[in-house]
């Protein structure tokens, strides 16, 4: 059964944006800011079953959204004052997976940064994705550049080598699961190219390249999935047999109920799944003491 904490805090307050900062999409920009902008972070997470290497592994998932201001020459975090430079706030999405493969952990994490201003920044300035296991690890960079992106990609597996190139203006992934939350009239529908998530490029063992794909948005009519209201947002790259399927709540804040992810291949489909079990709503990086983990519990983390 899905759980919900909402945990409250005042200490810690970000200043709304003006109106013109909230995607025109968003119906109620107030509703949006008071979601968003109260200086906290929602954290979901996910029961996850991650097919890998044939076989289904048992894992957690979690999803931890918040907004911040983000520096757009250097790409990272506004942490000093502005002074001059040009920043923008932004959705951050950090996904974590992890599971078991046989004796050995397996731990995944990407970052995405959107704009929420969209009509003013129509893509995201920045995604990474790491995976480490006992093997080795690999990390992936793009930033969003003169109308491109600069890709940096290192890895300790000889067939995957350390990668230096650009790739053309086209749709991240990774920014599917932030441009959702900002609206889902956002997600991309039709046939598009669009660039795979680093996690797709690790795990498959692909290049980084640009995809051709399609997208659609109906209902969603299952029983697994639960929540209110839901719809269903499929991806769907032909060329590699990749399908994405990401459940959500259609009302705002559109919250994701888990998604499906299926792979064909001459050997056969495998179906990776995360469905949502609990969430909380709290300023997290404050609460790094011993006695704050208690609050993990509440998140099914322990």
């Amino acid at each position: 059964m899905y759980k919900s904490l909402s945990v409250i805090t005042l200490t810690f307050l970000l200043l709304a944006p003006a109106v013109a900062q909230i995607p025109p999409q968003v119906e109620d920009h107030e509703a949006f800011s008071d979601y968003w902008y109260t200086g906290v972070a929602e954290i979901t997470r996910y029961d996850l079953a991650q097919n890998h290497y044939g076989e289904e592994r048992s894992g957690d998932a979690v999803l931890i959204y918040v907004t911040e201001d983000f520096l757009t020459g250097k790409q990272v975090k506004l942490e000093t004052p502005a002074n001059g430079r040009e920043y923008v706030s932004v959705l951050k999405l950090n996904t974590v997976k992890k599971f078991v493969t046989g004796i050995y952990d397996y731990s995944m994490m990407s970052s995405v940064f959107t704009p929420i201003p969209v009509h003013n920044w129509p893509r995201s300035l920045k995604s990474t994705s790491s995976v480490q296991e006992w093997c080795g690890q690999t990390f992936s960079q793009l930033n969003f550049m003169n109308n491109r992106f600069r890709v940096r990609s290192y890895s300790y597996f000889e067939n995957d080598g350390d990668v230096a190139m650009y790739l053309p203006n086209r749709m991240l992934e990774d920014e599917i699961w932030t441009r959702l939350r900002l609206s889902p009239d956002l997600l991309p529908e039709g046939e598009f190219e669009i660039i795979p998530s680093g996690f797709d490029v690790r795990t498959a063992h692909r290049d980084w390249q640009v995809l051709k794909a399609s997208g659609t948005r109906n209902d969603y009519t299952g029983d697994l999935f639960q929540g209110e209201q839901l719809q269903i947002y499929k991806l769907d790259y032909a060329t590699t047999g990749r399908t994405l399927s990401i459940i959500y709540e259609a009302a705002f804040p559109h919250q994701i109920v888990g998604w499906e992810e299926s792979r064909t291949t001459p050997r056969g489909t495998t179906l990776s799944r995360a469905v949502r079990t609990d969430q909380v709503r709290t300023p997290y990086w404050q609460q790094n003491r011993v006695e704050d983990e208690y609050l993990r519990k509440d998140l099914g983390l322990d």
